[in-house]
């Protein structure tokens, strides 16, 4: 399935979602990034520069129908998880960057280490739903069609691998 069809049924899927729940549900994300030296806003990606890829990403969400908070401490956010009205805790590790950046030119040669360093991990107390996994999915893949546009590897995308981009675990 190309790239194009499969955010077409993304896209199509979404819009399903919002018709059959109501447009006005937003799901509560904590986000923990724990990239150092990360800003405090960061625009989408407009140039094809690999610094603070974790904070580009999320600008993307703020597209998507997520209320953002932001915690320093991913156990804490995990205990907030189990007590309080959050849906889902999203981490990025301290090297994200750096790992998405070799796993993106690695492609398939890429070690365990360097695919599950370089995944968005997700934490939900019960299996997220189908609407949040898709618009997290929805971000992550305009991101990644953003890269290849600005670092000019349309052409080349057999390339580079961006498989299982989100891990999902339960608390």
């Amino acid at each position: 399935m190309s790239s194009s069809t499969a955010l077409l049924v993304i896209c199509s899927s979404l819009l399903l979602a919002g018709y059959v729940v109501g447009t006005d549900s937003k799901f509560n994300v904590t986000i923990v990034n724990d990239e150092p030296q990360t800003p405090i806003y960061c625009p989408l990606l407009d140039s094809c520069r690999f610094t603070h890829l974790a904070c580009k990403y999320i600008a993307y969400l703020r597209k998507q129908p997520i209320t953002r908070t932001y915690s320093t401490d991913l156990e804490s956010a995990k205990r907030d998880l189990k007590s309080s009205n959050l849906d889902a805790v999203l981490h990025f590790n301290e090297n994200f960057t750096d790992t998405f950046v070799a796993k993106m030119a690695l492609g398939e040669d890429a070690d365990t280490e360097t695919l599950q360093s370089s995944q968005l991990k997700v934490w939900t107390v019960a299996e997220p739903a189908d609407a949040l996994r898709g618009y997290l999915q929805a971000a992550f893949d305009e991101f990644v069609e953003d890269i290849k546009k600005l670092c000019d590897l349309s052409e080349r995308t057999d390339e580079f691998s961006f498989k299982d981009p989100i891990g999902y675990y339960s608390v």
